[in-house]
């Protein structure tokens, strides 16, 4: 008889146990889906910060082209005032090169007519030289 009485009790006992052992078991699973979910959030602020280090990277690189074409650009420009520099110098030499010949066709000139005036002046005196004798 009194086995007959624990008997249901110790069912009970098992089943509780049991019970006991699932909510066990159920908390470790609740337990393992946050852990996941936990490593899945890690995972993707992992993959946004490589993202945003990729971006980064990329901005730096957009940067450093600007710079380097601002920099061709100001090197073009340089080579550009270098040349009108050089024309300058250039026209200017042109310039004095043409005042020289300028220089030289005035000296040209007054040779030129200092040889003639000269000359006139010689037949002259010759002609009266040769009217002086005549007489």
């Amino acid at each position: 008889m009194g086995l007959i009485l624990i008997l249901p009790l110790l069912l009970l006992l098992l089943l509780l146990l049991l019970l006991l052992l699932l909510l066990l078991l159920l908390l470790l699973l609740l337990l393992l889906l946050l852990l996941l979910l936990l490593l899945l959030l890690l995972l993707l602020l992992l993959l946004l910060l490589l993202l945003l280090l990729l971006l980064l990277l990329l901005l730096l690189l957009l940067l450093l082209l600007l710079l380097l074409l601002l920099l061709l650009l100001l090197l073009l420009l340089l080579l550009l005032l270098l040349l009108l520099l050089l024309l300058l110098l250039l026209l200017l030499l042109l310039l004095l090169l043409l005042l020289l010949l300028l220089k030289i066709i005035i000296l040209l000139l007054f040779l030129f007519y200092y040889y003639i005036d000269y000359n006139y002046y010689d037949e002259e005196e010759e002609e009266q030289e040769e009217n002086s004798n005549h007489r």
